[in-house]
């Protein structure tokens, strides 16, 4: 009956849907699905047979290492969420509010995981859907790390059917030596049901920062846009009085003055030389990549297009900030959906596009690009990809796309797969 209670509220909109979300809840009248979790975090030395150390890390794990584990390629990892009561109803009244629970990876288990849901505009969905989820290992346990993880995310693919572009996505930068996360594939369930097949996403933390830079203690934003409700969103770019946009994520708090100092470069480099000037403030050599990189993965929704889903790292080492990429589900579009290539939306681009030497910059790593990509067999990595998965997305009781589009979805992707290298080629003029 849930199931079905479930399928009808994601048909619905309004006072119907909300007489329905009452009916999803009522029918989970214990929706830590008879585990009986205490109110308060368990300690480890009070749970019998978990294998911890004093410290709440399985002994198989411990706290050091590269997280590699959490983001397998060849199978689905199994990830079991445990929520008592309360932090069922906190999630429901405040979806983004941190609530405590446990988690079982592989069938072991972490005590005293803060949780909450992620997702906006086109993503959000409720925790009796099939929502976003953060887990962080040391915010109730302050230094924990897992396998050298603080934290970590799964995405749900509600926007993507296909269920793989994330994945392609940071597989591809990662070849190109883009800074972005890694993902893998794993199966999840709460309390006991079944909520379908996710993709775990590395966190862009401090932990991140320093795998990806010689010094990562720099200043980390985030520069996504902010969501007040409903279609009333704010974007962050690098205008005047506009630096207190970019929410800082890492790092010390200088009062955005290092987001300001760019924002005064472009004001002198659109109406000057526009590589010296912003080079001494923001490394273009990185952003010729990123860029070049964007474009191949056809990022929509990222800051050259919409002046979203980015993040900026300011280097100690020269002072300087580059992009990093994430949330790739509205990745390989075609169309863009108002700003385009040759006019980004994004002020940074869109001075680079217009400046004769930036832009030889990016059309030579472009074909750069394109050497490394035409070099890696991505076709049959992602027909791998597609075998590990397929059978267990086909079989998601919380999957809102069905067979077809699931299937149509994959069959998009080939054809990129197949197509991109001749666009991008036409795109900056490459032979």
């Amino acid at each position: 009956m849930c199931e079905g209670l479930r399928s009808m509220f994601r048909s619905l909109r309004g006072a119907a849907a909300s007489a329905v979300a009452v009916l999803v809840v009522a029918c989970m009248p214990t929706r830590d699905g008879g585990l009986g979790l205490p109110d308060e975090p368990v300690a480890d030395d009070d749970v019998a047979d978990d294998d911890d150390g004093d410290d709440g890390v399985p002994d198989e794990w411990g706290e050091d290492g590269d997280g590699a584990t959490f983001f397998p390629l060849d199978r689905l990892l199994r990830i079991d969420i445990e929520l008592p009561d309360e932090s069922w109803d906190a999630l429901v009244d405040e979806p983004y509010g941190w609530t405590p629970g446990r988690v079982e990876i592989d069938g072991r288990r972490i005590n005293d995981v803060a949780i909450r849901l992620r997702g906006r505009i086109g993503s959000f969905r409720e925790v009796w859907e099939k929502p976003k989820w953060r887990l962080d290992f040391n915010r109730l346990v302050p230094g924990r790390r897992i396998e050298g993880l603080e934290a970590l995310s799964l995405d749900n693919n509600v926007v993507d059917c296909s269920g793989l572009k994330q994945t392609l996505g940071f597989y591809v930068l990662g070849l190109l030596d883009v800074p972005a996360s890694r993902g893998g594939f794993a199966s999840v369930t709460v309390n006991g049901e079944d909520y379908g097949v996710y993709n775990t996403v590395e966190v862009q933390d401090d932990r991140f920062l320093k795998s990806r830079w010689a010094d990562g203690t720099g200043n980390l934003y985030d520069g996504a846009y902010t969501w007040f409700g409903d279609w009333n969103v704010r974007f962050a770019d690098f205008t005047s009085g506009n630096g207190s946009w970019f929410e800082l994520e890492e790092g010390v708090d200088v009062g955005a003055t290092d987001v300001d100092a760019v924002t005064a470069a472009l004001e002198e480099a659109e109406s000057g030389d526009f590589t010296a000037t912003m080079d001494a403030v923001w490394d273009l050599a990185a952003f010729h990549r990123y860029a070049a990189a964007e474009y191949w993965i056809g990022q929509n929704d990222g800051y050259i297009l919409n002046r979203n889903n980015n993040r900026v790292y300011f280097d100690p080492a020269d002072g300087r900030g580059s992009f990093i990429s994430y949330d790739l589900d509205y990745a390989f579009l075609w169309e863009p959906w108002e700003a385009s290539w040759d006019r980004p939306a994004g002020r940074l681009a869109a001075g680079c596009f217009a400046d004769e030497e930036c832009s030889a910059g990016v059309r030579a790593t472009a074909a750069d690009v394109l050497d490394t990509l035409e070099g890696a067999d991505l076709l049959g990595t992602f027909e791998a990809w597609d075998d590990v998965t397929l059978d267990a997305v086909l079989d998601d009781g919380n999957d809102e796309c069905g067979a077809s589009r699931v299937r149509s979805g994959r069959d998009g992707l080939r054809q990129w797969i197949d197509l991109r290298g001749d666009a991008m080629r036409d795109q900056w003029e490459l032979p």
